[in-house]
C-alpha cells in the first residue's frame, strides 16, 4: 500500500468515526443507491449514472474495511509469467 493510499484510508476512517461523518455516510448511502436498485426502466443513461453513484459509496465502504495493521503479502514474482 502506498503512502497516498494509507493517508486516504486514514482520512476516510477519521471522518467516518465522527457524528458528522455518520450523518454524511447515511446520506451517501441513500443518495448513492447502496441498499436499493439502480435500475431505471427504459432509461439506460440514468441507470448508468445511478451505477456510478453506487460505485462511490461501495468504494468508501471498502476503504473503511481496510486493516492498516495487517501486513500485506509479498507479490509473487514469477519470471516465466512476466
Amino acid at each position: 500500500m502506498t503512502d497516498n493510499e494509507r493517508n486516504l484510508v486514514n482520512a476516510v476512517k477519521t471522518v467516518a468515526s465522527t457524528d458528522a461523518g455518520a450523518v454524511l455516510l447515511e446520506h451517501l448511502s441513500d443518495y448513492c443507491f447502496e441498499r436499493r436498485s439502480t435500475f431505471v426502466e427504459g432509461n439506460h443513461d440514468k441507470q448508468n449514472i445511478n451505477n456510478g453513484k453506487r460505485a462511490v459509496i461501495l468504494h468508501i465502504r471498502d476503504l473503511l474495511k481496510v486493516d492498516l495493521d495487517k501486513k500485506e503479502p509479498e507479490p509473487v514474482k514469477d519470471k516465466n509469467y512476466i
